[in-house]
């Protein structure tokens, strides 16, 4: 006979952190940064983020990667009873 655990129930507040993770995730993702470029040209951000573009895309990438893996694990915790493997 298989074991059954309980998971613990998902709190409002880790659904919004996980909401919010995924929202700053598709913000980051590296594939927008073209978009923010064109938006902050003739700003000073805009030229910070043209002359470090090598590492604002490494930064944005490891970003994009932790916030979409933590917010995807936050939010697909099962509620209530699952089988042990």
């Amino acid at each position: 006979m298989k074991e059954v655990r309980e998971l613990p129930v998902l709190q409002p507040q880790q659904r919004r952190k996980g909401y919010a993770l995924l929202v700053t995730a598709a913000l980051a993702c590296p594939c927008h940064l073209p978009i923010f470029l064109a938006l902050l040209a003739g700003t000073t951000l805009g030229a910070v983020l043209q002359q470090n573009l090598a590492l604002v895309l490494v930064g944005l990438t490891v970003y994009f990667i932790f916030a979409l893996v933590q917010g995807l694990k936050m939010l697909n915790r099962q509620r209530g009873r699952r089988e042990a493997p």
